[in-house]
């Protein structure tokens, strides 16, 4: 019970591990078509991740939820290491840290801490298959998804579409926002119902710095 409630728990942190590129403003209110090249956008998603090989990078999570008039902000740090190592971690208004690190994934809440074997799970093994894809610039072709390519005068808009009922339950579709210059990523939005949704923008990305590997450790 305990894995499935911090599965649920990790929903948004899903649609993070898609982007692992770059970061630049994107216009809330940019219109969008269809594109006309698919397969010319998804080659360039491919050579873009191929050049990363670490990233930190702040973040900031607005949960909009349908019985509530308030948007839920919350902020924190993710450091991410090839070919799948780690931390995820919010800072506030909360503590919460996850780390994925050689098959394992930690859990630390409220000074608690708890670790979960990747095969133990169909969730975990869908979140590291989730990794291992978004580093090599390959979940788009994934047939676990269904997916549209859209185009507006600055970026393209990919929405995301989980054929797998279990994820279903999780979230309805993905929106990924690139920026046409270097297709770089700056919006990410999990929609979980008509009304309900988290939109998760990232903030001073570094790329491709030395990352320590007490980072991907939890005391």
């Amino acid at each position: 019970m305990k894995a499935i409630i911090m599965i649920i728990r990790m929903r948004t942190i899903f649609i993070c591990f898609l982007c692992l590129t770059g970061m630049v403003s994107i216009a809330q209110k940019e219109t969008f078509s269809k594109v006309s090249d698919p397969k010319e956008v998804e080659q360039r998603l491919v050579k873009a991740s191929a050049s990363m090989n670490t990233i930190t990078s702040d973040f900031v999570q607005e949960k909009h939820l349908e019985y509530l008039s308030v948007v839920i902000e919350s902020k924190g740090k993710f450091w991410f290491k090839k070919p799948g190592i780690l931390r995820w971690e919010y800072t506030d208004p909360y503590k919460y840290i996850i780390v994925i690190n050689q098959g394992k994934i930690i859990i630390k809440d409220e000074g608690k801490k708890n670790e979960f074997d990747v095969n133990s799970n169909k969730a975990f093994q869908e979140l590291n298959n989730i990794i291992v894809n978004s580093v090599n610039g390959t979940l788009i072709s994934s047939e676990k998804y269904n997916y549209e390519i859209l185009e507006g005068k600055e970026s393209f808009l990919v929405k995301l579409f989980p054929k797998d009922p279990q994820m279903k339950k999780i979230m309805k579709s993905i929106e990924l926002y690139f920026l046409k210059t270097d297709m770089s990523v700056n919006r990410i939005k999990m929609v979980e119902s008509d009304q309900d949704y988290t939109m998760i923008t990232l903030r001073n990305k570094k790329y491709n710095e030395v990352i320590p590997a007490s980072v991907f450790k939890v005391n």
